[in-house]
């Protein structure tokens, strides 16, 4: 099998023996980063191909194919750009002390933007609940057999597996509209259309939170507790940072609430929200709840949910940054010689 042009790539020890593992990548090969972003951004150097994304690896000294690829970056001014977590001070000392041994130098760096991440544990406030359930789709599912949640409504909230393709057909143009003002940004936000797609009326197991006014879809709300359907989550830190929610399946992360913003005078998240609140209170959950935003809408997104959420009479919650990804460009040149 043939690599992917404009791949480059450092050996590691696995189990099995070397592996090589991409180091230098164009940006389309990372479906959480926008590339249209980046072409924007540096449309130059994107046409010439002389722009890559780096990923540093613990321990992992730089090939001569990467180390290559640097320095001939460095010869035509070239870009390199990379992200890495806020709480990792000594990256940028890391990073040029690389560069300094390939003896190349930076003329210029670059604050692309930060995807801040957020979670907070919701608690009920009050303990007169129907014992709990398993996960939070057995909830929902026993609340439609228990007569407390219709499946069809013409007005109002409901829970659903999926959605017809009519519906995802009819909802994903003004979706993309809306997110669209978000996708300034090196991180990508919302999903494209089959992704949309394949999540509205196929994957039973991300649960869709629906609001609908006269029968038309006015908010839709995804969420789910596999952590591994959101492929630009590091897992293990949820796992790590959350050991007995993420056991009991009771961490669920939000990977999008939208609200159709042609729908003046509707209750749209307020009333998915209060759903959601209704579920912790009939299953028993203490949910911890997850999500992450760019800087368009950090803080605000934060405390709208929070608002919503402690307004009713069955959780609080406050959120806190759990983590911050940055994102950078820094324009090589060869080192002066002095």
């Amino acid at each position: 099998m043939g690599r992917t042009p404009g791949v480059y790539c450092s050996t590691v020890e696995g189990e099995m023996g070397e592996v090589q593992i991409p180091q230098l990548s164009p940006v389309e090969l990372y479906p959480w980063l926008n590339s249209d972003y980046y072409k924007n951004a540096f449309p130059r150097e994107y046409a010439n191909d002389n722009l890559s994304h780096y990923v540093e690896y613990d321990g992992v000294t730089p090939s001569k194919e990467v180390a290559d690829r640097i320095q001939s970056l460095a010869d035509t001014e070239g870009v390199l750009v990379f992200d890495y977590p806020d709480a990792d001070s000594e990256y940028m000392s890391r990073l040029q002390s690389m560069l300094d041994s390939l003896d190349v130098e930076t003329t210029e760096e670059i604050a692309l933007g930060s995807q801040t991440y957020y979670a907070g544990k919701c608690r009920l406030k009050q303990v007169n609940t129907t014992g709990q359930d398993s996960d939070i789709q057995t909830t929902f599912r026993r609340m439609i057999d228990d007569g407390i949640l219709k499946s069809e409504v013409a007005s109002g909230a409901s829970y659903h597996e999926t959605l017809t393709e009519e519906q995802a057909e009819s909802l994903y143009d003004s979706y993309a509209e809306a997110f669209q003002v978000l996708n300034d940004h090196p991180c990508r936000q919302g999903i494209d259309a089959d992704e949309f797609k394949e999540l509205i009326t196929r994957d039973r197991e991300v649960i869709k939170l629906i609001n609908q006014h006269q029968s038309n879809v006015v908010t839709v709300c995804l969420l789910g507790d596999d952590l591994t359907k959101f492929d630009w989550l590091n897992t293990k830190f949820y796992e790590d940072r959350f050991p007995e929610e993420t056991r009991a399946n009771e961490l669920i992360y939000f990977p999008a609430i939208y609200t159709d913003p042609t729908a003046r005078g509707v209750q749209g998240a307020g009333a998915v929200v209060r759903l959601l609140t209704q579920m912790s209170e009939y299953g028993k959950h203490e949910v911890v709840v997850a999500f992450d935003c760019c800087d368009m809408n950090k803080d605000v997104l934060a405390s709208y949910l929070a608002r919503l959420i402690n307004k009713s009479s069955e959780l609080s919650v406050e959120f806190e940054v759990i983590g911050a990804q940055l994102y950078k460009a820094v324009r090589l040149q060869k080192a002066s010689r002095s």
